[in-house]
């Protein structure tokens, strides 16, 4: 009735375990059907003896049931090695996707911070406390960093999150950029983008996101702008304020080429060339200056011992003489020596002059002061007349700014930007004040 397995195993296991300890318990054989097919038996055998005989007792039922539950209880432990082993394998890419994350969030310099819903409670991660000015991570709450978004864009990037939340993401990102005013005192200009996270159910259940500090992006797009804009500028000056000068030279030209003048037109007309010659020289000067300090070089000057109330003096007669006119004073006062470019000077007290004739009261004088005092020089010129516009002030040394009547061809809107680069290229600083009942006043303070 034994297979060929079940003959092996009882030459081999059976009678020698029967012989050696005298009993078999649970031992697993499989015999021979009528049928041909294997029945799988479990049998219990103990070795008696009995006057001097000895004979064999067996136990034997059929494991068929047993031998099934077995199978299948191997076949689930194997299953359930290889759901363990999956699980691992799945750990395991987790956690190395979580460490490639962390590696990308130190990267890109990210840091964390979602939105719970409903509630719409923000959680910002403890990097974030880097972006709001402290020297390392600690725990930062919504309060917080609300309060350190700029209160020109706090309104703004409020509105953007509670739009996006309100319109439940519909799959695309949120991104804002905003400034941060931290702890430390630096303004930082911070990118925030999201998304929304849905739950089984595919209604949103989180919104998580991502900040980066972009303060050195935003510095290079203003500096590509500001570029642009110089770029365009120039074009301006050169295609529309040197236009004028050069036509002029052109029709003078002209006149003089009929050979019909006499010899006071031909005086008069000479005197109008050397007086466009004169303005397109400077219109260049100072489109040279304009250029060097936009493109963050100082203007060039060359320091040496100068009389203050002797530069003054000159150019108040040079410009009496230029306008033709009578309006214009010097007064000084204290001591005059200083160390300063005594040519940017003249340049600085001729824009100043220049802006108070055109802008000044025409009957009313224009007043240039010399002052020495310990340690500093200050050079003033006034003119009586409108306050400038206050909105207008904030801005006055920026280039292209002009005033009320700006339409004036004579004026480019560079003399008093180059005015305070001159100041500062000496270490100095110039300021404007300007009210209807004093007039106006531009003062420059230069180190002595």
């Amino acid at each position: 009735l034994l297979s060929i397995g079940g003959r092996i195993f009882h030459q081999t296991h059976w009678a020698p375990l029967l012989k050696m300890q005298g009993s078999l318990a649970e031992v697993k054989l499989e015999v021979l059907h009528a049928d041909g097919s294997k029945l799988p038996m479990m049998m219990n055998a103990l070795v008696r003896r009995h006057e001097g005989e000895e004979f064999h007792e067996l136990a034997v039922f059929s494991a068929r049931d047993r031998h099934q539950y077995e199978r299948e209880l191997l076949n689930a432990r194997q299953r359930a090695e290889d759901l363990l082993r999956r699980e691992q394998e799945s750990q395991r890419e987790l956690a190395e996707a979580r460490v490639r994350l962390e590696l990308a969030l130190d990267a890109a310099q990210l840091s964390q911070w979602s939105v719970d819903l409903p509630a719409r409670e923000r959680r910002y991660a403890p990097e974030v406390a880097l972006l709001l000015g402290h020297a390392e991570a600690r725990p930062v709450d919504a309060a917080a960093f609300l309060t350190c978004i700029h209160p020109d864009d706090r309104e703004r990037e409020a509105a953007a999150l509670e739009t996006f939340l309100d319109a439940g993401g519909s799959g695309e990102r949120q991104h804002t950029v905003f400034r941060l005013q931290g702890v430390d005192g630096v303004e930082r200009w911070v990118a925030a983008w999201g998304r929304l996270r849905l739950n089984a159910a595919g209604a949103p259940a989180a919104f998580v996101g991502v900040l980066q500090d972009v303060t050195a992006s935003q510095r290079q797009r203003a500096i590509a702008e500001d570029r642009a804009l110089l770029a365009e500028q120039t074009l301006g000056i050169v295609g529309h304020d040197l236009r004028n000068p050069l036509f002029a030279i052109q029709m003078s030209a002209d006149t003089l080429a009929r050979r019909t003048l006499g010899a006071e037109q031909q005086q008069a007309v000479v005197a109008r060339i050397r007086s466009s010659t004169g303005r397109a020289t400077r219109l260049i000067a100072d489109l040279l200056d304009f250029t060097q300090a936009r493109n963050g070089r100082a203007l060039s000057v060359n320091l040496a011992p100068v009389d203050v109330h002797a530069v003054a003096r000159e150019v108040v007669n040079e410009l009496s003489v230029a306008y033709k006119t009578d309006r214009l004073r010097h007064v000084a006062e204290g001591g005059s020596r200083a160390t300063a470019d005594a040519d940017r000077l003249s340049q600085a007290i001729g824009n100043l002059v220049a802006n108070a004739l055109h802008y000044g009261r025409p009957d009313s004088p224009v007043t240039v002061m010399s002052v020495g005092l310990a340690g500093e020089v200050r050079l003033t010129v006034h003119n009586e007349g409108s306050a400038i516009d206050a909105k207008l002030l904030p801005r006055i040394f920026e280039p292209m700014t002009r005033g009320v009547d700006s339409g004036d061809l004579r004026s480019v809107g560079l003399g008093l930007f180059i005015v305070r680069e001159i100041a500062m290229a000496h270490g100095g600083s110039v300021e404007c004040h300007s009210d209807d009942a004093s007039g106006t006043t531009f003062t420059i303070r230069l180190p002595a």
